[in-house]
């Protein structure tokens, strides 16, 4: 692995050109999650997503194979590339958010509120870039079209936002970007809810504001105000 990481651009791109991305899918997808498989796998597909445009739709055609290996290093404290997999999959999901099945989004919630879930549990810390990430990878996922009018997903969904909030306001020194993140994500759920009259879909919408309410008067303490200045009125409009 160490004689990648001294790999040029140009050469990076030459072996995304050559489908090396194609390959290290395939052996991740036969790999039963072994760990040293998993990790060199990732570690190289991290190293081709240097490459940009050459590499950015490669993860779309292993897509079904990242969910998998992301439920297992959330299973592990501080898994070397956790964070790493959840980077593959947010810009798979950002740059084609079309692709995302809705059998995708079963799969990848419940690992998403796996992972927030050991955290507002106090079960185990995290880093902050992995609550980063998987609070991004949601947002990404609740634009996509897949999610809306399904109301099993939205109930999972709504799990993991639960987990977010409560990771951000339990842990003893709370931490201002973190609690942003957490708010953004509540408010990219809320734009996207629309005006349905449905039982669940109104209590989600519900829960929302009610977790926003919570974040600002038990999570903003008065040294975290001045990160509040870095936020829009656009940000706010939508909870008022």
């Amino acid at each position: 692995m160490s004689s990648w990481e001294g790999t040029s651009g140009k050469e990076t791109q030459f072996l995304v050109e050559e489908n090396i991305a194609e390959y290290v899918f395939e052996i991740l997808r036969l790999s039963e999650c072994k760990d040293p498989v998993v990790k060199s796998c990732v570690q190289v597909l991290d190293l081709l997503s240097k490459a940009d445009q050459a590499f950015k739709w490669r993860p779309v055609v292993g897509f079904a194979t990242l969910v998998p290996v992301l439920n297992y290093v959330a299973d592990i404290p501080f898994h070397p590339v956790e964070n790493q997999t959840l980077k593959l999959i947010l810009n798979c999901i950002s740059d084609f958010p079309g692709m995302l099945s809705s059998s995708h989004v079963t799969e990848l919630v419940p690992v998403l509120a796996k992972i927030l879930k050991k955290h507002s549990d106090g079960e185990i810390g995290m880093l902050e870039e992995t609550f980063i990430l998987t609070c991004s990878v949601l947002v990404a996922i609740v634009r996509t079209p897949s999610v809306h009018g399904n109301l099993n997903l939205q109930i999972s969904i709504k799990e993991a936002m639960q987990h977010a909030v409560l990771a951000c306001l339990s842990i003893s020194e709370k931490n201002p970007c973190q609690l942003l993140h957490s708010l953004f994500l509540l408010k990219e759920a809320y734009n996207h809810e629309g005006n349905s009259t449905d039982s669940t879909e109104v209590e989600l919408r519900q829960f929302i504001v009610n977790s926003v309410q919570n974040i600002c008067y038990l999570g903003l303490e008065p040294t975290s105000v001045k990160w509040m200045r870095k936020l829009s009125l656009e940000y706010w409009k939508h909870f008022i």
